[in-house]
């Protein structure tokens, strides 16, 4: 029952805001958008709760599945039908139906899963870590600033369709100390260089309320309608995102934003900027506040962000955030890893090991570095799964 209302819940509100976006999605599209992947990873997830309730209600897995894929296919249908704003494909068909299967697999071996034998923990324990350091070094190349070599057009505070306006008033916008206008650039490349080599993005406004979603103040966008790089507010917070590695993977690229920027500031004048400098996220904003600014290093850890369903840009939680995801697949490898029978000695040189490739020697092959945090929290959910495998296997 969960499952189902979370179901409708994700599919079945209308959003009218995303009419023109959804007129551009073929229904037979596969792998739709710059977010093709993500859509792809979170309707199979979506699913994959019904599967596995089905399957511990008793329901034979031909009959779950085929279940799962009739609740999507008259999903579909009433996104086609009736839904504004809702786009029917036949990649969600699919993708559900697969995810309603995994469910349905991983709840009929749930036990093989939490009391596995040593052959398949055998198995179980070197294919997460692989999982692990691969997701690592995917990670790394993805939060990448990547730029095509293309015709940039500069747009200044733009009603665009799948972003709020800015409700003020904008005064400058430049990168580095050149004017960006609002038109069709006529030194692409060099703007492209200037952003690679770490130049601001800068813009000065006179903000007139809070946003309800993200509307910028300066951005770029190329001829073929691509994101190169936004600077934004989002409710009270100043939001900036570069173009990264990661939409070319079909992944959410990384953002970061400072929070209450806008907040009392109608009317009042606001300097905010954004940029990418030395493999580092940096944002900074001058108002009636006072200055402010943050400077987040790219991570190799990050993988977490770049599956996310909905737009978010990295607040002060993003450092807790990416040490629980390590600490999970941590976890995760030590449970299995001590189901193995290897020996406590050996089994921690194994772990030791095995976050000094994830954590240093993968993150360092493009210039990036674990946290403090990342580092304590990976050695403690070691330890933790290794722990409760013990206390499993003795009980």
């Amino acid at each position: 029952m969960a499952a189902l209302v979370f179901i409708a819940a994700a599919t079945l509100v209308p959003h009218p805001e995303r009419v023109a976006l959804v007129e551009q999605t073929p229904i037979w599209c596969l792998v739709c958008g710059d977010l093709g992947m993500v859509d792809v990873l979170c309707n199979v997830a979506l699913f994959m709760p019904l599967g596995a309730g089905l399957a511990l209600l008793g329901v034979r897995r031909r009959q779950a599945i085929a279940l799962g894929a009739l609740l999507s296919f008259s999903i579909e249908l009433a996104q086609y039908v009736a839904i504004i704003g809702r786009d029917a494909s036949l990649s969600d068909l699919i993708t559900n139906t697969i995810g309603t299967t995994l469910g349905a697999i991983l709840a009929d071996s749930w036990r093989a899963w939490i009391f596995p034998s040593r052959s398949t923990a055998r198995v179980l324990a070197p294919a997460t870590a692989l999982i692990w350091l691969a997701q690592v070094a995917l990670t790394g190349a993805a939060v990448r600033p990547a730029l095509p070599n293309t015709v940039y057009w500069g747009q200044r505070a733009a009603d665009l369709g799948q972003f709020d306006t800015f409700p003020g008033r904008l005064l400058d916008a430049r990168i580095g100390t050149a004017n960006l206008p609002g038109h069709r650039l006529t030194n692409s490349a060099e703007v492209r260089n200037q952003l690679l080599s770490g130049e601001m993005v800068t813009a000065v406004a006179e903000p007139a309320g809070l946003t309800k979603g993200i509307a910028p103040l300066a951005s770029i966008f190329d001829d073929e309608q691509r994101e190169i790089v936004v600077l934004a507010q989002w409710k009270d917070d100043l939001l900036f995102r570069l173009r990264a590695r990661a939409i070319d993977f079909e992944l959410r690229p990384p953002a970061i934003r400072l929070p209450g920027v806008f907040h009392n500031t109608t009317g009042r004048t606001v300097t905010a900027a954004g940029g990418v400098r030395d493999n580092r996220l940096i944002i900074e904003a001058n108002g009636p506040t006072g200055r402010r600014s943050r400077v987040l290093p790219l991570s190799a850890q990050w993988g977490w962000s770049l599956l996310l369903p909905f737009d978010y840009a990295f607040g002060p939680e993003a450092g807790w955030v990416s040490a629980f995801w390590v600490g999970c697949w941590l976890w995760l490898v030590s449970f299995w890893l001590q189901r193995t029978g290897i020996k406590p000695l050996r089994g921690g040189a194994l772990l030791l090991l095995l976050l000094l490739l994830g954590l240093v020697a993968i993150p360092a092959l493009f210039n990036e570095r674990a946290t403090i945090a990342e580092c304590c929290v990976g050695v403690v959910a070691a330890v933790l799964g290794w722990r409760l495998s013990s206390t499993l296997r003795a009980a």
